[in-house]
């Protein structure tokens, strides 16, 4: 499993883009709020090809973070990653918004942001 949250590190409210649609990196902006790179061992390339079907997000997909505030979303990662090689993986996720909204007045955060990167290691085929 795969589990993402948004977090709000900062003492002041912050609007975001709530939806967290995991989406290829390469989507059209908009079409995703999140994405999934993988750094594999020599040789690794996902051979898991999966489809989103979505629109832009809506107002209502647009929400406020108050200091501390966490948003959370959970996804199967073979759903996305083969993952198939034995060797050690290298993964992050990165939130993006391109979709400039307001929230009770408040300017939605517009711009990326990823994770810190984990690793983890296969160790059999």
């Amino acid at each position: 499993m795969l589990d993402v949250a948004l977090r709000n590190p900062h003492s002041a409210p912050i609007a975001v883009n709530g939806r967290l649609l995991l989406n290829r990196a390469d989507a059209p902006p908009g079409y995703g709020e999140l994405a999934l790179t993988v750094e594999g061992p020599p040789g690794y390339e996902n051979n898991v090809a999966f489809t989103v079907r979505s629109g832009r997000p809506s107002k209502e997909h647009f929400v406020v973070l108050e200091p501390g505030a966490e948003l959370r979303q959970t996804y199967s990662l073979h759903a996305y990653e083969s993952l198939h090689l034995p060797g050690r993986y290298r993964l992050w996720a990165t939130y993006r918004n391109e979709t400039r909204e307001t929230v009770d007045g408040m300017a939605a955060f517009v711009g990326a942001v990823s994770s810190d990167e984990v690793e983890l290691e296969r160790r059999a085929t």
